[in-house]
């Protein structure tokens, strides 16, 4: 295991990815994931793979997954399956992932998830989105795509909403502001599913 480990670090030093970063990683597969270290160092490898099918520098998505420590903590095992489904969005969608996540934890609680939901089926103007389907839903991946689904299937267009009805939409759905709104509503989520 030492030296598989010796060879992964030295091939993710040539990528960019310092001694530190990898260590990082590897520690937040085995101590925040509950993952062994052969798991650990599969991860790491699969996040190489996927950095290099989305043509992002390995070491940038590497500081986004040691980033995101907190959350992939609290999905465990299944962390890092989710950390490559926001990391895709992340690339189509060109919003960071930190902003996603903090969007998404506005569903954590029943009153969280009821107030945010409430605010934009009112905005969408009918009853798009199910608070207790959201708060149930532990993936912030999937709970982005549902709630871009639910503003999508309302019909309704950035590019017919107004300036007050753009700032609305982002506040009820948990934006800080239009313009990371308006790069959440960008792309399409169909793409980069092949690679």
């Amino acid at each position: 295991m030492q030296k598989s480990l010796m060879k992964d670090s030295a091939l993710f030093a040539e990528l960019g990815v310092s001694n530190d970063q990898y260590a990082k990683g590897l520690q937040l597969g085995i101590k925040s994931m509950g993952l062994t270290s052969d798991k650990a160092a599969d991860n790491m490898r699969e996040l190489r793979k996927t950095a290099l099918a989305m043509q992002v520098p390995v070491g940038e998505l590497t500081d986004d997954y040691i980033a995101q420590e907190g959350k992939l903590a609290e999905l465990g095992a299944t962390g890092f399956k989710s950390f490559q489904e926001m990391a895709r969005i992340q690339k189509v969608t060109g919003l960071e992932m930190g902003k996603l996540i903090q969007m998404t934890d506005k569903f954590d609680t029943f009153e969280g998830a009821a107030e945010s939901a409430g605010s934009l089926n009112a905005a969408l103007g009918g009853n798009f989105v199910d608070s207790m389907s959201l708060m149930m839903e532990d993936d912030p991946a999937e709970r982005f795509k549902m709630i871009r689904d639910a503003i999508e299937d309302s019909g309704v267009s950035m590019e017919d909403m107004g300036r007050k009805q753009k700032m609305f939409m982002a506040n009820a759905a948990g934006f800080e502001n239009v313009s990371d709104f308006a790069k959440a509503m960008s792309g399409d989520l169909s793409a980069l599913t092949k690679e």
